[in-house]
């Protein structure tokens, strides 16, 4: 009897489906400006908690790469300088022995 009770409700609802039209794709605005708000709402309060964090994060990482930099360049120089100066030695001692 219950298999019966269940073939007739499939049919029912097959029914109710043949009959009602295909709905497609439907945008309820009201949630999309609900999602929207909530989305901004949310991302104020991140940067609130969060922001000055990060951005003073960012300074310190950027200070220490233009410091890294710096050194970077000053190493070279220091580098170019001492070669000057080891060329130069050598040129002189080759001119003491040749004398």
């Amino acid at each position: 009897m219950e298999l019966f009770a269940i073939a007739g409700a499939a049919q029912r609802a097959a029914a109710l489906a043949a009959e009602a039209p295909a709905a497609g794709l439907q945008i309820n605005f009201f949630w999309v400006i609900v999602s929207s708000l909530n989305f901004i709402v949310f991302a104020i309060a991140l940067y609130q908690l969060f922001g000055k964090y990060v951005m003073r994060t960012l300074a310190e990482r950027r200070q220490r790469i233009e410091q890294g930099l710096r050194d970077a360049e000053q190493a070279r120089h220091d580098r170019e300088s001492a070669e000057q100066e080891r060329v130069a030695a050598l040129n002189e001692a080759r001119r003491e022995a040749n004398e």
